[in-house]
């Protein structure tokens, strides 16, 4: 009995591009491991798609710039070394801002858990054209609160949905007097 498989040229053409082609893909919104081909002929890609790993771990929890965590930015250790987790608390990793071409870095910080956007917010003083302090908050985006996660209440709790943004990026404009004239 024969082990020889015999394919078409174009099939083989395919597979080859493939072999050739393999794209792996790590990413955190990935939560199971998966393969697929797309294209045809010599543009063939093997795509693998697998889930991030964290720390060199094979957790896919993100722990980058504004990362959202229940918790506190110190928790307190029990007896038993094992830190509580409070769920009334949820703590965001600082990251960075850019407005208008300045760079900022945003501080973490530690907030009392609600339903709602939580965004990176930045003024401009109008008089002296100075940023302020790009701070965390819960807010309603626009164009001074860059939206990095939003908790939404559920019946069993509260749930983290994560937008993954490694700067906030501000580009805030007003009339310019002289065009008014």
């Amino acid at each position: 009995m024969s082990s020889t498989v015999w394919i078409s040229k174009n099939k083989w053409d395919e597979v080859w591009a493939a072999i050739h082609n393999i794209t792996v893909r790590q990413d955190f919104t990935v939560n199971k491991p998966s393969a697929g081909i797309s294209g045809k002929g010599a543009s063939a890609r093997l795509r693998i798609d697998l889930p991030a790993m964290v720390n060199g771990g094979g957790s896919s929890t993100y722990d980058g710039p504004y990362a959202v965590r229940f918790g506190e930015l110190e928790p307190v250790d029990e007896e038993d070394g094992v830190p509580e987790v409070d769920m009334n608390k949820v703590v965001v990793n600082g990251g960075f801002a850019l407005a208008n071409g300045f760079f900022f870095e945003v501080k973490p910080v530690e907030l009392e858990i609600a339903e709602g956007y939580i965004c990176v917010h930045i003024e401009l003083n109008g008089g002296n054209g100075k940023w302020s302090e790009p701070v965390i908050h819960f807010a309603k985006p626009n164009n001074r609160n860059y939206p990095v996660a939003r908790i939404i209440k559920e019946d069993t709790g509260y749930r983290i949905e994560q937008f993954y943004a490694a700067v906030a990026i501000f580009m805030l404009t007003t009339v310019c007097p002289l065009a008014e004239i």
